[in-house]
């Protein structure tokens, strides 16, 4: 059996952790923008607003009712306009 010798060199691990660094903040930007754009193009035809639904039960750190977007809503929770 031939033993291999390999070498530990640093550099090897920064390229690493700079790759990794760099995976994320790709990762991250790409769920800002992906927000962002649901913000923007999902609306209702009629009044113009979001569907946004307060989740039934659910609180956040400060107490408040969670709202979050609805997906795939029949009708819009402010005008009642039919979305499908």
């Amino acid at each position: 059996m031939a033993a291999l010798s390999i070498r530990y060199d640093r550099a090897f691990e920064g390229e690493h952790l700079r790759a990794a660094s760099s995976l994320f903040l790709i990762v991250v930007i790409c769920a800002a923008v992906i927000a962002l754009q649901i913000r923007r193009l999902y609306r209702c035809p009629r009044c113009s607003s979001i569907p946004i639904k307060t989740a039934y039960g659910w609180r956040d750190e400060f107490g408040k009712e969670v709202r979050d977007v609805e997906w795939n809503p029949s009708s819009c929770p402010t005008c009642h306009a039919p979305l499908r």
